[in-house]
């Protein structure tokens, strides 16, 4: 989030001293990440630093997922440290506080990635779809539903946009946005759930994902360590929910198998996620714009841009229409062989 919330650093500072037995010297802001509900913060002790995040509307799944898997081992997942009471978060007003380890590290789209990276996270993920969770933890995971967007929230969206009168400029010029591209945002829509229904008769393996897998969710440390973080909606689904974030990259896709191993691919799959994820893109967008949470002037300006550039040539609407082109069909993808 762009903006603080609204709230004393005094309060963060009492909260981890009760909860955490934490005693911060100095609370830094940071003005990063893309999630609507998450607001982040570096938190300086005299002998350490911790990655801190308020957040609304948390779910558990998303806290005790990648503490189980780095409790499994996969020392690349980051995981919440627990609080006195053993808890992954702890509440403060209105916000849930979780707190994890400080990475001295950078996100694979800010320093690039090595054939070598890529290799790795191949290893990683592939360590990840095969984790067999005890029952107590799959129960607590959603399952891919292949229906992503009901009727009824496409016209929700399609009201807000064709209203007369907008509470802000912000708002007027989403909708000019919005039904300039109308007839391509029907087509995503509808894409997403025609494909959804034929994507679930194959009945797919169903894997743990992370679901938000791209080199923003990735880091590099300073050492070249790789970890992966933001387990904000981790389900089970198809492995190309993932994958689809590697596919159609030429420099990253041969190394990642090699790490990841062979892995036969349902190219419909694949078209099935990148219409979803966009899909996902349009409301997220909207939301911000339509006054979900605490949204300022510079978030909803920022929205504004990220939603007009979801059209622009080779981004995330021109990959999903190509993924649904012809050709379609199983493929499969070996180590050591890119597309």
């Amino acid at each position: 989030m762009l903006e603080k919330p609204n709230i004393i650093t005094q309060q963060i500072v009492d909260c981890l001293a009760a909860n955490y037995g934490i005693q911060a010297k100095d609370i830094v802001f940071l003005p990063i990440g893309n999630a609507s509900n998450t607001w982040v913060y570096r938190v300086i002790t005299d002998t350490d630093s911790f990655f801190l995040k308020l957040k609304k509307d948390v779910s558990e799944v998303s806290l005790s997922v990648p503490r189980y898997l780095a409790d499994s081992g996969i020392d690349a997942v980051v995981a919440p440290v627990y609080s006195k009471s053993r808890r992954l978060s702890e509440t403060l007003d209105t916000y849930s506080v979780i707190l994890y380890p400080f990475l001295d590290a950078k996100t694979g789209a800010e320093v690039g990635l090595t054939l070598f990276h890529c290799k790795e996270i191949g290893q990683i993920l592939k360590r990840i779809h095969n984790i067999v969770l005890p029952q107590e933890v799959r129960n607590t995971l959603e399952i891919e539903s292949f229906h992503p967007f009901p009727q009824t929230t496409i016209q929700k969206m399609e009201e807000r946009v064709t209203q007369k009168d907008f509470n802000d400029d912000f708002q007027r010029q989403f909708a000019d946005i919005w039904k300039k591209r109308r007839l391509e945002i029907r087509r995503i829509f509808e894409r997403a759930n025609q494909l959804g229904q034929q994507v679930q008769e194959k009945k797919s393996p169903l894997v743990l994902c992370h679901t938000d897998f791209h080199t923003s969710n990735i880091l590099v440390s300073q050492a070249g360590k790789i970890f992966v973080v933001d387990w904000d909606a981790p389900k089970l689904a198809p492995k190309e929910r993932d994958l689809m974030f590697i596919l159609g990259n030429e420099d990253a896709e041969q190394p990642f198998f090699e790490g990841y191993g062979q892995a036969p691919i349902d190219t419909e799959t694949v078209a099935y996620y990148r219409h979803e994820w966009v899909g996902q893109e349009f409301l997220d967008y909207s939301e911000r714009i339509y006054g979900l949470h605490e949204m300022g002037d510079a978030v909803k300006q920022d929205a504004l841009v990220a939603f007009e550039r979801l059209f622009a040539p080779g981004d995330v609407v021109e990959a999903a229409y190509r993924s649904d082109g012809p050709g379609g069909g199983p493929r499969e993808v070996r180590q050591g062989q890119g597309r």
